[in-house]
C-alpha cells in the first residue's frame, strides 16, 4: 500500500465530508422534488373525477400508491384510490352505498382470490376488502408484516394496527356521554400517536402523525393548560419547518395555530385562512361528485394565482387547441411554472452548497 503523508489523509477526509454533505443536501432536494411530483399527480387524479374520467383517475390513484409508497402524504393518496376505487361502479354514482354493489363486490372477491399476493395487492384489500360496510381489513394489515417485515410500508401497516386498537367507538367508554366519549378517543389516540413518534424518529409518518397528535390534543382536552398548548405549537412548528412540501399538514398546523394564538398569529405572506380552507378541503372530502369538482376548481384557481404571482412579467397570450375551460387545461401553465421555478430553486440551491464547500481550505490536524 501506498504511503500517504497524514496532511494528504486529513485533506481525502475533508473532501470525502463534503462530498457526503453534498450528497445529504441534493437527496433533501430531490425528496422534496419527489413529494411535489406526487401532488401533481394527486392533482390529476383529482381533476379526473372531477371530469367524469373514473379510468383515467383510477389508473392515476393506482400510480400514486404504488410509485410513492413512503411519501408522508401516502394516507390521503391511498384515501384518493379508495374514492376512484368506488367511482368507477355505476350503481355507487347512482346513490346505491349498501350493500356493496354487486360490481364493485365481484372486483373485491377478485381480489381476494388472487394468488401471490404483492405488498401493494395486499395494501389495497386493506382500504377495499370490506367494500362499503366500513372499517379496513386488518386481517391483511396482519398479513403484510407477516410477509413483507422489511417492506416500506411496515411503518403505516404499525401504525394503522395501533390506530385500529384504540380506536374504537363502539366498544370503549360506553358510560360515557357521546362527547366525553368522543374526547377520551382522542386522548387515547394522542398517547399512542406520541409514542410512535418517539419511537420511530426518522419514519415517513411523521408530518401526518405530529398533525393528528396536534389536533387529537385539542379535541381530547377541550380547554389547554399551558403546557399542552405550548406542546400543540411546538409540534404545530416542527410541521411548519421540517415538512414544508407536506401541504395538507402544514394547511393544519396553521389553522390549528390560528385557533390557538387568535389575533397573536403571526401570516406569513403567502399564506392566508382561505388558502389554507382551500388546501384542507381539497385533500380531504367524500367520494362525491359534486364535492370534488367544487374543491378541485378552487384549488386549481387558487394555484394559477399563486403560479401568476411568482412570473415577473405576463407571458403574451398564444392561442392553444385545448379546452381552457376546464380544470386540466387550467393546470399545466401553472404547474409548469411552478416546476421550473422549483428546478431552478434546486439546482441553484446545490450550486450554492457545491461552491462554498469546495473553497473552504481543509486545516491539517
Amino acid at each position: 500500500m501506498a504511503f500517504l503523508h497524514p496532511e494528504t489523509k486529513v485533506v481525502r477526509r475533508v473532501a470525502d465530508r463534503r462530498k457526503l454533505l453534498l450528497l445529504v443536501f441534493i437527496l433533501a432536494c430531490v425528496s422534496s422534488t419527489r413529494a411535489q411530483q406526487g401532488q401533481r399527480v394527486f392533482l390529476q387524479a383529482n381533476i379526473a373525477i372531477s371530469e367524469g374520467r373514473f379510468q383515467d383517475a383510477h389508473a392515476l390513484a393506482e400510480k400514486l400508491i404504488e410509485q410513492y409508497a413512503g411519501d408522508c402524504q401516502i394516507g390521503l393518496y391511498l384515501h384518493l384510490y379508495v374514492h376512484s376505487f368506488y367511482l368507477l361502479d355505476d350503481d355507487f354514482r347512482k346513490g346505491m352505498l349498501h350493500p356493496t354493489p354487486t360490481g364493485m363486490q365481484a372486483r373485491i372477491d377478485a381480489m381476494k382470490a388472487k394468488s401471490d399476493k404483492r405488498e401493494i395487492d395486499l395494501v389495497k384489500l386493506v382500504m377495499v376488502a370490506n367494500g362499503l360496510d366500513g372499517g379496513f381489513g386488518i386481517e391483511y394489515l396482519e398479513e403484510l408484516l407477516e410477509h413483507f417485515p422489511e417492506s416500506v410500508w411496515r411503518d403505516w401497516a404499525e401504525w394503522m394496527l395501533i390506530r385500529e386498537a384504540e380506536y374504537r367507538p363502539n366498544e370503549k367508554y360506553q358510560d360515557r356521554s357521546p362527547e366525553e366519549r368522543s374526547a377520551l378517543l382522542m386522548r387515547d389516540l394522542y398517547q399512542v400517536g406520541k409514542k410512535f413518534i418517539a419511537e420511530h424518529p426518522d419514519s415517513y409518518m411523521l408530518p401526518s402523525l405530529l398533525e393528528a397528535t396536534a389536533s387529537w390534543t385539542c379535541w381530547g382536552y377541550k380547554v389547554l393548560d399551558k403546557q399542552k398548548k405550548r406542546e400543540v405549537m411546538s409540534v404545530c412548528y416542527r410541521v411548519l419547518n421540517e415538512y414544508p412540501s407536506a401541504d395538507y399538514q402544514c394547511a393544519r398546523a396553521r389553522e390549528i395555530l390560528r385557533d390557538l394564538l387568535g389575533s397573536d398569529y403571526k401570516e406569513s405572506e403567502e399564506c392566508s385562512k382561505e388558502k389554507d380552507r382551500i388546501i384542507t378541503l381539497f385533500y380531504c372530502h367524500s367520494p362525491d361528485l359534486y364535492e370534488y369538482k367544487r374543491d378541485v376548481a378552487a384549488y386549481v384557481s387558487m394555484k394559477e394565482r399563486m403560479a401568476a404571482e411568482t412570473q415577473p412579467e405576463p407571458e403574451q397570450p398564444r392561442q392553444t387547441q385545448t379546452d381552457s375551460s376546464s380544470p386540466s387545461s387550467q393546470v399545466d401553465g401553472g404547474l409548469s411554472v411552478m416546476g421550473v421555478v422549483g428546478g431552478i430553486s434546486v439546482a441553484i440551491a446545490a450550486g450554492v452548497v457545491l461552491v462554498v464547500l469546495l473553497r473552504k481550505k481543509p486545516s491539517a490536524k
